[in-house]
């Protein structure tokens, strides 16, 4: 994968590990989150929200989609972690293809 999947699944795993550091994590990465920047973002955005996501958690996802200025859509899948797991794997990929054909006529 890219550098920053392999920042991303790197901090997931600190987390699994040492979940007593949970919070702090997450309010440090909380001064980076797409959130600072989604009012800005007024394009058509597709996203996706696994629901056992321990990174990009669900209620930072949807915070992130209530912000976005344009038109939007969300695919959640509750078995899902950050980095793959049902819905995602499987369902995702023709998600985003269909997503984009429609845009791309």
């Amino acid at each position: 994968g890219s550098p920053v999947e392999s920042s991303f699944k790197q901090m997931e795993q600190f987390v699994a590990k040492n979940p007593d550091r949970k919070e702090t994590i997450l309010k440090i990465l909380g001064y980076y989150a797409p959130l600072n920047f989604a009012p800005d973002v007024t394009g058509d955005a597709l996203l996706s929200c696994g629901g056992k996501d321990t990174l990009c958690t669900p209620k930072m996802v949807h915070a992130v989609y209530n912000h976005l200025g344009g038109a939007k859509e969300m695919k959640f899948y509750a078995e899902a972690t950050h980095g793959g797991g049902p819905g995602l794997k499987d369902e995702w990929p023709k998600a985003v293809t269909d997503w984009f054909s429609k845009r791309l006529k």
